[in-house]
């Protein structure tokens, strides 16, 4: 929980980790995802004061009680007074309490910071079972509704550290889809931001950099109007002793760094000459972001990405200054869990100078245990004892294969555990969807009948316009054809008289021809 806190206060997006060139482990990766998705946290605020639309039954003296220890308990945690497993008490302590109080806000607050530290830890069973219950008192509280998207967006970061890529990808789009309903565009582009790294790793960086650049256009119309403080937090980020800016303002501005970080990071990745002139662009826009607004652990982020990209290309006298500057850079709310330290090492052992390598090796090894980070200080024992080996340091080594050997087992036995819980989980949500599924079913059956009736009504005035029409048409086919028949007698009847006349005419010209022809042949015969 250290680490997600820092990040919150200080907006630190940590490398990526690497086991080898090109392969990232996993918890420094749910960094980077985190130190986006905690820029959010503004709807689960405490106030210092009762709210005057607040329900819960407290009184004021609890909230301020209430309050004051989750900012002492916070303020320890970034100043590295306590580590992960004491963070984990007191949040334990405060989530009692808050539930005495029956303070909801408290309460939610208390079940995600728990959440993020067991992700931390790697115990992703009892993050899961901390954040469905934030989940659920959300669902029961219409006053805590807000609160969905970044519950939703933890559980991305859970899916995350599990390496369900899939699942983590689709909370982190359904985080974005809510913030887009709710208005929150700062949020929304968080959670752009985040999914990108899950495309990155499902080696999709085309489908990455889409989703950063959405977030950059929705970053670059924001207004400080758009984004309310931190929790526990002043109202103004300090520049420098002469400058300052409101907390609002600096959000925008961090995340904004954070994504040309990240997009220069990605560029780079891509590893051809377009894409690492577009890379070195946007990192030199981080880190002139980072200088100018004095963003906490994004020049150290940019330095390491910087540092990475040239350990991938086998360039590792070129990583080393890169990681040296990154690790002189180191604060508190930049603990990489001995990241900077390996990965170091790593370069010097490739370049065997093996002395230099397990002194650094020996450094990420105790930070790992200092944050007790078991999922990545197997990592760190194996290239030690690779140190060792090398050095001819036979009995060094084998003790440190021994004890890779040994935190492997149990990592194996907690991903059992997680893996059964996972399997419970995916059984109880199952049930839950088969509830939903009949409910579905019974509203799909009544739209069913009401859609049913609907087409017989419709279909029955069809038919009923048809038949009208059709009678209406063949009536006045009727019509019609008793006009032609009409038209047509009176034609004969015309044809008939006048053949009669012609008939009657006929016979009397050929009775006056005959009568005529008869004198006329008397009379010649006379004449004859």
């Amino acid at each position: 929980m250290r680490r997600l806190w820092k990040l919150n206060s200080m907006a630190f997006i940590a490398p990526k980790l690497h086991c080898c060139p090109g392969t990232v482990k996993r918890s420094d990766l749910c960094s980077v995802i985190l130190s986006g998705l905690l820029l959010c946290l503004s709807p689960f605020c405490l106030t210092a004061t009762a709210q005057s639309d607040h329900t819960d039954a407290i009184q004021y003296n609890d909230t301020i009680e209430i309050y004051n220890k989750f900012r002492e308990t916070e303020e320890n945690i970034s100043k590295d007074i306590i580590d992960l497993d004491s963070s984990i008490k007191a949040y334990q302590n405060l989530l009692t309490i808050s539930r005495k109080a029956n303070y909801k806000r408290a309460i939610l607050i208390a079940l995600r910071r728990l959440g993020d530290a067991y992700g931390n830890k790697g115990e992703w069973n009892k993050a899961s079972a901390l954040l469905r219950e934030a989940v659920q008192i959300v669902h029961k509280s219409k006053e805590q509704q807000p609160g969905l998207a970044p519950l939703y967006g933890n559980f991305a970061v859970v899916q995350l550290q599990a390496n369900k890529l899939d699942s983590a990808a689709w909370y982190f789009l359904k985080a974005a889809a809510i913030s887009n309903k709710e208005g929150n565009k700062h949020s929304e582009a968080v959670n752009y931001n985040n999914v990108s790294e899950v495309f990155r790793l499902l080696n999709m960086p085309e489908k990455s950099i889409d989703y950063l650049y959405k977030a950059l256009a929705i970053n670059l119309a924001l207004n400080n109007e758009d984004v309310t403080n931190d929790e526990y937090t002043e109202g103004w980020h300090v520049i420098n002793q002469q400058k300052r800016i409101p907390k609002s303002k600096f959000k925008i501005l961090e995340l904004r760094g954070n994504i040309y970080r990240n997009l220069g990071d990605k560029y780079l990745l891509m590893d051809n000459e377009d894409s690492i002139a577009k890379g070195k662009l946007y990192l030199s826009k981080a880190l002139k972001l980072s200088r100018e607004y004095n963003i906490p652990g994004l020049e150290e982020g940019i330095y390491t990405s910087i540092a990475v990209y040239h350990m991938d290309k086998n360039q590792y006298d070129k990583a080393i200054p890169y990681f040296e500057k990154a690790i002189s850079l180191k604060a508190p709310a930049g603990n990489n869990y001995g990241f900077q330290y390996a990965k170091l090492g790593e370069c010097y052992f490739l370049l065997k100078d093996y002395r230099k390598a397990a002194a650094l090796l020996e450094q990420a090894i105790n930070e790992a245990h200092q944050y007790n980070v078991s999922t990545e200080v197997g990592n760190f024992y194996v290239m030690l004892a690779k140190t060792y080996e090398a050095m001819g340091a036979y009995k060094k080594a084998a003790a440190y294969y021994n004890l890779y050997v040994v935190s492997k087992d149990s990592i194996d036995r907690s991903n059992i555990k997680n893996a059964v819980y996972g399997l419970q989980y995916q059984y109880e949500t199952a049930q839950k969807d088969n509830e939903i599924l009949n409910s579905r079913l019974k509203i799909s059956q009544q739209k069913a009948v009401i859609d049913r009736n609907r087409v017989m009504f419709l279909s029955s005035i069809l038919i009923t316009l048809l038949t009208a029409l059709s009678i209406g048409l063949y009536l006045r086919y009727r019509r019609r054809l008793q006009k032609q028949t009409e038209k047509q007698a009176l034609e004969i009847a015309a044809w008939r008289a006048s053949m009669d006349g012609e008939e009657k005419e006929r016979r009397r010209l050929a009775k006056e021809l005959h009568d005529n022809i008869g004198g006329n042949l008397s009379t010649l015969k006379m004449w004859l």
